[in-house]
């Protein structure tokens, strides 16, 4: 008789790997519980729109909103053998500002996590299927989650920034992961002090597929107080739909600078770049504003961003020097 890993990875496998592509649109509500008195989230909201084929082919539209503004936009793109990320202007979300030309997609040089918007996320153990790294999990036994039998599984030191305990209750006709608990390591397991935990809230039928279509997100500190809340609802998705192959990769405004990492060489786009729009005058109150922290994995990364920003933003001020 198959084991308990090889029955669910048998469901998923069958949904999984029966797809030619998927396309979906999620909004995610943020509520950062512990933001020091007197300032203000950055952003609330994160809008994604994401495209996966089969065949390696990468797409993500990722917005962040302050109330009903618009925070950032950025754009992430995979053509199956390389990837490149836009980052546009904020007082003109229509303008690149730069583009950078990478070996990974989005963020995945910087761990081993899919960079995929949930619940798609829980579908992987790291970067690896679930139905394929199950056959390495450790079965912990039972549950119920929304009213559905689930069985459990652990996958120990998952490498994400921060290495972590990872467990996943999925539901046992379908597969589909109702919920996911993530630990430091056993010790913490043991405590039942997690760094975080998601938690399907619906689940639904699309296209033959199970999707979770509503799920919640919790982060909590060292303590276990809740710092972080964040509400996923699946907007759209479909199945098996055709793209062409243009779609997944940018193309380039005048002007901006592109950073090729592959090729190790920066480069400027011919023709005149998109002029400024006027700035605030400077007597504008700004207010203070602190970015919503993410879990541990994003918080490593934040620090990441930074200080790459700042090495690339010295590199193009020297070059551009030296031109």
């Amino acid at each position: 008789m198959d084991s308990h890993a090889e029955q669910a990875a048998k469901a998923l496998a069958s949904d999984l790997a029966s797809w030619k592509s998927v396309e979906i649109r999620t909004r995610m509500g943020i509520q950062n519980k512990a933001l020091p008195a007197g300032n203000s989230q950055a952003f609330d909201a994160v809008l994604e729109r994401y495209i996966e084929t089969a065949a390696g082919r990468r797409l993500c539209e990722h917005r962040t909103l302050n109330g009903d503004a618009l925070d950032r936009l950025s754009m992430y793109y995979g053509d199956g053998a390389k990837f490149a990320n836009v980052d546009y202007r904020r007082d003109d979300p229509e303008t690149q500002q730069v583009v950078f030309i990478n070996r990974q997609f989005w963020m995945e040089d910087r761990s081993d996590r899919k960079q995929v918007p949930p619940p798609l996320l829980y579908f992987y153990v790291g970067r690896e299927p679930l139905h394929q790294a199950l056959p390495k999990s450790t079965y912990l036994g039972q549950d119920k989650v929304i009213g559905r039998d689930c069985e459990i599984f652990l996958f120990p030191q998952v490498q994400w920034m921060v290495p972590q305990d990872q467990v996943f209750y999925l539901d046992k006709t379908t597969g589909v992961p109702l919920k996911v608990d993530a630990y430091r390591d056993a010790a913490a397991r043991e405590r039942n002090k997690p760094l975080w935990s998601w938690t399907v809230e619906s689940l639904g039928e699309v296209d033959g597929h199970f999707v979770p279509l509503k799920s919640s997100e919790v982060s909590f500190d060292r303590e276990g107080v809740e710092v972080m809340a964040r509400q996923i609802d699946v907007e759209s998705i479909a199945f098996n739909k055709d793209y062409p192959a243009s779609m997944f990769w940018p193309v380039v405004q005048p002007g901006v600078t592109v950073i090729d990492s592959i090729a190790n060489k920066m480069s400027v786009t011919p023709g005149q770049p998109k002029p400024e729009l006027k700035k605030e005058a400077a007597s504008t109150a700004r207010p203070t504003y602190a970015d919503p922290p993410r879990d541990w994995s994003a918080t490593a990364s934040n620090v990441s961003l930074v200080l790459g920003g700042a090495v690339l933003l010295a590199g193009i001020v020297l070059w551009r020097r030296r031109g």
